[in-house]
């Protein structure tokens, strides 16, 4: 599976911490790399595309070279300044500040600027644009004439949809696991940004630049004025001026509002969480990661199929019947599943058949439950959150009295530590009991690592579909 769009908002925060952490000589030289990364994925898509029949055919094969750019900077290791405009989560997530941003952005900038004019100066200095017979060259410097001949507004908006494309790129390339995810998720809106004739301020570095090189060199300036290219406008002024500005604002526009603003607004803000820092409540980090997870958790939950559902909660159900505290339990706590739970139906048929005491959860008051008998599933009925309770009649069962508990999770870790609803329901009434504890789980919705606090009550078994893991050294949480 890949991850999902919550994940890879949440890696964000810390991913753009750490980038706005780095020291200024390691921007630079990353910044340097990623820059030579894209200018010799520029060279190349010129290279490949200038002897095409027609000018889409020439788009089309450049689109087809160019996004190896992006995939060595991602995969290699580089610092790119329209990738990094993603940033802005950090500085909304407050992992980091503004300042430490627009420092990481201009020193990288200054990289990817020296990596792409290094490049453009060797490839022009070794001879290269005189591949083709000249041809080549006049491409290299038509490509250069046509961009610093754009209007500001032109190149600006051409700018907003490139980085809106490549941010994309990026944001998929983090959803993979495997080097074959990324370069799939990188490829294609990188192609659709070249073949469409959008703007990209670090490959422009490039582009323009190789132009104004190879314009320094009689032989290639020959072959362009011979193929008929305009270059009155082609210089080292229009270049930043006329076109490296308006693109550079038109890439932050495109990348840090319309997809990095917009993606920290569906998946990461949080108004509860954001008043109850502003008013110095009680959200603790932990609490807010926890939120976070929650989200991610019912993203993955929202894709899994009701055949997978159904036959996990099956073999789920099976394990918890079988398991020896179960079997010699004579009163058992288990959960009703609501629709999105897993469903523990015939757990609870097993518990009556059995002729065990069964006893199941009911909401008393704000953040409290009681566990209640009932003698058949008739004796429950809807009740907070519209969830299955005992009803009224149902005798009251302490804690001390239950033998075996089946407990709930949105999602947990197989260390014991259990992912809540945020109610503190099972923490509160758990803390008072000291009967061994098995929460239910789809292996698909399995965290590596759920954030606990002091509070927090670790479970003694962790059973899914596919094992039974036994918590070790638990005796602290009883």
């Amino acid at each position: 599976m890949i991850n999902t769009p919550g994940e890879v908002a949440a890696s964000y925060r810390s991913i753009g911490k750490n980038k706005a952490e780095l020291s200024a000589g390691k921007l630079l030289i990353l910044g340097v790399l990623a820059g030579m990364f894209i200018a010799l994925a520029a060279a190349a898509a010129n290279t490949a595309s200038c002897m095409a029949g027609t000018p889409a055919a020439g788009k089309l094969i450049a689109g087809m070279v160019f996004p190896a750019g992006l995939i060595m900077v991602l995969t290699a290791g580089g610092e790119l300044f329209t990738g990094d405009c993603l940033m802005v989560i950090s500085v909304l997530e407050k992992e980091t500040t503004l300042g430490r941003m627009l420092r990481c952005w201009a020193l990288v900038y200054l990289g990817n600027l020296a990596g792409s004019l290094f490049v453009a100066w060797a490839v022009s200095a070794s001879g290269q644009l005189w591949l083709f017979s000249g041809t080549l060259a006049a491409a290299t410097i038509r490509t250069a004439a046509a961009k610093t001949a754009l209007s500001f507004g032109s190149a600006f908006l051409l700018g907003v949809f490139c980085n809106f494309l490549v941010c994309i790129a990026v944001w998929c390339s983090f959803a993979g696991k495997t080097l074959m995810d990324k370069t799939a998720g990188i490829f294609f809106p990188i192609m659709l940004f070249v073949v469409s004739g959008f703007e990209h301020s670090v490959a422009n570095m490039y582009y323009i630049s190789a132009g104004l090189f190879a314009m320094g060199n009689e032989t290639c300036a020959a072959a362009a004025a011979q193929a008929g290219v305009d270059t009155a406008g082609l210089s080292w002024s229009a270049f930043f001026l006329r076109n490296l500005l308006p693109v550079t604002l038109g890439n932050i526009a495109g990348g840090s509002l319309l997809v990095g603003s917009v993606y920290w607004a569906v998946y990461l803000r949080k108004g509860r969480y954001k008043k109850e820092r502003e008013e110095g409540i009680i959200a603790t980090e932990t609490d807010v990661e926890k939120n976070m997870l929650r989200r991610i958790v019912k993203d993955k939950s929202g894709i899994l199929t009701k055949a997978y559902c159904k036959e996990a909660d099956a073999s789920i159900c099976g394990a918890v019947v079988s398991l020896e505290e179960y079997r010699e339990a004579h009163t058992v706590l288990c959960f009703v599943g609501r629709a999105e739970e897993i469903d523990t139906r015939s757990i609870l048929m097993n518990a009556l058949r059995s002729g065990k005491r069964l006893t199941v959860p009911r909401c008393t008051a704000k953040g409290q439950m009681q566990a209640y008998e009932i003698r058949s599933l008739r004796d429950l009925s809807p009740g907070k959150y519209g969830i299955l309770e005992p009803q009224q009649h149902c005798e009251l069962v302490a804690a001390e009295d239950i033998d075996f508990g089946v407990i709930p999770c949105v999602s947990c870790d197989l260390d014991g530590n259990r992912l809540g609803h945020g109610g503190g329901y099972y923490d509160r009434y758990l803390s008072g009991g000291h009967f061994p504890t098995a929460v239910i789980c789809r292996h698909d919705t399995l965290c590596d690592r759920v954030p606990c606090e002091e509070h927090d009550i670790k479970v003694d078994m962790v059973v899914t579909e596919k094992t039974v893991c036994r918590v070790k050294n638990n005796e602290k949480n009883r």
